[in-house]
């Protein structure tokens, strides 16, 4: 009897799965969707207007929206902090003269550096473009819908512009024939109303509606990728911009320009591939800017680790301002007391030094290996407390013995910044290093105590890439201001090692790569900021040169080709 009430139970469900999904079912909506935007631009108008009792009107909008709220700052005298929506909160101050407010807006996962100036009615003004792309090419939006079953399911917007590094929607909702999620990098959320064989979607921000959608689903595969490209008039003669860069022809540097014809054959025929930008500083003047693929100037880049390079210039102005006492300072004397009891005879030996070499001993190797470690950045980023996770990672070597490349290391710098300074690390940052460099269109990772993620992801335009390098050419000056001392950058770009993880086991200073060039009949040394996919900031003291190149070769393991077009199409320019 009871084997036949089992059976019966078994055929039962059986036929439930059989049947059609009901229309609420998410069942039926699995696949691939699609939507025309109404507009082309994410660019939002911002303006703050300061009210009585520490109450600021917060506006926002564009040609599709406008919003407006009343929001209570809790921020002291000059201070300015608040709530604009769930996932959405402004943190800045104003200027002595209190003509601009600056600061951060950020998501779950990013700060997006922001400039409001007084715009002469009361208030103060500017502009957020919250997928950093000025003006997307196609205008749609693709959605994925996976794993939909009863009530539950995973929807991931994506857009066909993959000039944006792409959306993080989790939190999702059902309700009836409504369905809801959340963007943590920029902040938008979605309101779906299922209607069959269509999705009417709304998206909204700081708690305001942005616009909304009409989802099909997709009778074509998506095509991904910028239809339209940007580049200058003339790539050999850069446009001034006021952005501090002087220009100048690349004709006084050299009678040949062959191979840069060559490099943009090769990009175009797709030889060398997804190529963004070629950026080269001569002598302190950029004479030769050019753009692929859709990308410009004005549109940052995704560093990956390149931004590991920001992390060692500002712990070299922390220890210059006093922050730290020495590079030989332990670990365990800046971190939280929360942390302490992770520390043993070993990891006691580990200092700031070892941490910006690569050689604090941790089980921390990124790749290269043939097991995965404990305090990989790939399972730390997993797990909710990203510190106790690498702290407790048991020791694979004596520190300072092994340069082993893994992103735990410049996190903890990060960290113990942190701990240190009484300021938000991205404000000092700002104030003392991208600030005095002009650096305002930028945003950077946080980690999950929304702090200033070192191990990489900082997004940053080609200019103001050059300019980083330009400043450790000129050993620390910029227009006239020493913002970086000669003693620091020196100790940067000195060997302590090579990286044993690595196929060319590359030599490595305080977070900086070290390779050399051939140029003509003789060997140049370089040093580089690296990020994967290719970005590099190449400088090449000898030369009086500094080269950026960015690049999306995030997945077909051609990370390493910034290296061709520098030793093969740019340094041929400067050959004797």
């Amino acid at each position: 009897m009871i084997r036949h009430f089992i059976a019966l139970l078994i055929l039962f469900a059986l036929f439930q799965r059989c049947l059609p999904a009901q229309p609420n079912d998410m069942k039926s909506y699995n696949g691939d969707w699609e939507a025309e935007l109404s507009a082309r631009t994410f660019s939002h108008q911002l303006t703050f207007t300061p009210e009585a009792s520490n109450q600021w009107r917060v506006k926002m909008g564009n040609k599709v929206f406008s919003h407006e709220q009343l929001l209570s700052s809790s921020g002291e005298k000059g201070q300015v902090a608040l709530e604009l929506g769930d996932v959405l909160r402004f943190s800045g101050e104003l200027s002595e003269d209190e003509k601009v407010l600056s600061g951060f807006l950020q998501t779950t996962y990013t700060k997006f550096r922001l400039t409001l100036r007084d715009n002469g009615k009361g208030g103060y003004s500017g502009k957020w473009n919250s997928l950093y792309v000025p003006k997307l090419q196609p205008a749609k939006l693709y959605l994925s819908i996976e794993n939909g079953e009863g009530n539950n399911y995973e929807a991931y917007p994506i857009l066909p512009d993959n000039r944006y590094r792409g959306t993080y929607a989790d939190d999702f909702q059902k309700s009836a024939d409504e369905i809801s999620f959340v963007d943590r990098r920029t902040g938008y959320s979605f309101k779906g109303f299922l209607r069959g064989d269509t999705i009417l979607m709304e998206v909204y921000i700081g708690g305001g509606k942005v616009g909304g959608m009409s989802f099909t689903r997709s009778t074509e595969d998506w095509k991904i990728g910028a239809t339209t490209d940007y580049s200058p008039e003339e790539p050999r003669h850069p446009d001034l911009e006021n952005d501090g860069w002087p220009t100048g022809p690349l004709a006084k540097v050299s009678n040949s320009e062959a191979s840069l014809d060559r490099m943009v054959d090769s990009i175009e025929a797709e030889a060398l591939t997804h190529v963004h930008s070629v950026l080269m500083a001569h002598q302190g003047t950029l004479v030769y800017e050019n753009y692929f693929n859709g990308f410009q100037p004005d549109l940052p880049h995704d560093q990956r680790s390149a931004a590991k390079s920001f992390a060692s210039a500002i712990i070299g102005i922390a220890l210059e301002d006093g922050v730290f006492q020495d590079v030989n300072d332990a670990l365990y004397d800046y971190l939280p007391e929360d942390y302490q009891a992770t520390k043993d005879e070993q990891k006691a030996r580990i200092t700031l030094k070892h941490l910006l070499t690569m050689s604090s001993g941790l089980d921390a190797i990124d790749f290269g290996i043939d097991r995965v470690g404990q305090a990989t950045e790939d399972n730390y980023q997993m797990t909710r407390d990203w510190i106790e996770t690498v702290l407790t990672a048991p020791m694979i070597y004596e520190p300072g013995e092994h340069c082993n490349y893994g992103s735990a290391n410049p996190f903890l710098l990060g960290v113990v910044l942190d701990h240190a300074l009484e300021e938000p690390v991205e404000d000092y940052f700002h104030e003392r290093l991208f600030g005095p460099l002009g650096i305002e269109n930028y945003s950077i990772p946080i980690d999950p105590d929304s702090r200033f993620y070192f191990g990489g992801g900082t997004y940053l335009g080609p200019r103001d890439m050059l300019k980083f390098g330009e400043l450790y050419r000129q050993g620390g000056v910029w227009k006239g201001e020493q913002i970086l001392s000669p003693s620091w950058i020196e100790q940067s770009f000195t060997q302590y090692g090579i990286l044993e993880n690595t196929s060319e086991k590359n030599g490595y200073g305080y977070l900086f790569w070290l390779r050399s060039y051939q140029v003509g009949e003789r060997k140049v040394r370089a040093y580089e900021a690296r990020g994967a996919g290719g970005q590099y900031i190449c400088v090449i003291p000898d030369l009086e040169l500094v080269i950026v190149i960015t690049s999306g070769n995030y997945r077909n393991g051609r990370y390493w080709q910034p290296e061709v077009i520098i030793e093969e199409y740019l340094l041929p320019v400067f050959a004797e």
